[in-house]
């Protein structure tokens, strides 16, 4: 296993060695933007401190190298998805859901980990991270726009897509609002799978 090998966790066997459920590369990512800024602040404590380094230092200087690396990488990948309509699925199949509660989620998101090229809106840096806020207890009514937002911009990048849907589904829900027209505009024709 080594360097910029992007096969590298499946010992350079991708057909044998799968991550369906996505959790292999965003570490390898995170590992890569912890080490340039690691590396980076590193550098900037020699130059900066002159003669009087000491190791506390470069430490102290790494780790907050490392902390900026991934927050930046993070923070530039949500500009990405927000300026960027469909880059976080690029063709691939969206798995959406509306109206099943959490029943509806957890058919999505298994449904997502078992088949190729399909991805939730919670696997992206913007979905992620309004999990995050939403369960750090941020309000609904914050993360809601936000939501709607990013959900339009995920839905129109689907080559394809299969929605869950339940008896709660509305009118008003950010499926019928912003994910179908998108979908639409793509010439995508969702599958529905009925979720009670």
């Amino acid at each position: 296993m080594g360097g910029i090998n992007s096969y590298a966790y499946t010992h350079n066997r991708p057909t044998n060695l799968r991550d369906p459920s996505g959790e292999i590369a965003p570490a390898i990512v995170a590992v890569a933007l912890c080490a340039e800024g690691a590396a980076i602040g590193g550098y900037a404590y020699h130059t900066l401190s002159g003669r009087k380094t000491t190791f506390g230092g470069y430490v102290g200087s790494m780790a907050a190298g490392c902390a900026a690396g991934i927050f930046g990488g993070w923070a530039i990948g949500i500009a990405l998805e927000a300026m960027v309509p469909g880059i976080a699925l690029a063709g691939g199949e969206a798995v959406l859901w509306s109206g099943g509660g959490q029943a509806g989620a957890n058919a999505a998101a298994a449904y997502a980990s078992q088949t190729a090229g399909a991805a939730v809106i919670g696997e992206t840096f913007a979905g992620s991270t309004l999990n995050l806020a939403t369960s750090l207890g941020v309000s609904y009514s914050v993360t809601q726009p936000l939501w709607a937002y990013f959900s339009g911009m995920f839905a129109a990048g689907a080559g394809s897509a299969t929605v869950f849907l339940g008896p709660r589904v509305s009118q008003a829900s950010i499926y019928v609002t912003r994910e179908l027209p998108a979908l639409l505009n793509n010439g995508v024709i969702p599958w529905i799978v009925w979720v009670p």
